[in-house]
């Protein structure tokens, strides 16, 4: 997380009534980043689910949010780009 914490831009994370969205900071090449979406369900560990990071050429990736319960989750966005790994972690919640 130090890492990503040195960033000039960091992501920013997006709640609507359709969807959760993370955006990259634009140094980060679609072509080049690959990563993890977890979220993490604190009131029931059997929601837990991870999503394969796939940016569009916005740097942004969509997560439905039917696929979500309403209330608290924990959202884990774990990138690497050329062998550099870079983590965040945001509390979100879903009306």
């Amino acid at each position: 997380q130090r890492r990503t914490n040195k960033l000039t831009e960091r992501p920013i994370i997006g709640v609507s009534a359709t969807a959760v969205s993370v955006n990259l900071p634009r140094s980060f090449s679609p072509d080049s980043t690959s990563g993890t979406l977890t979220f993490y369900r604190p009131a029931d560990l059997h929601k837990d689910f991870v999503v394969t990071f796939r940016l569009d050429s916005t740097n942004s990736q969509l997560v439905p949010t039917t696929q979500l319960q309403k209330g608290l989750w924990r959202l884990k966005v774990r990138w690497k780009q050329y062998q550099q790994d870079f983590y965040h972690e945001e509390a979100i919640i879903i009306r």
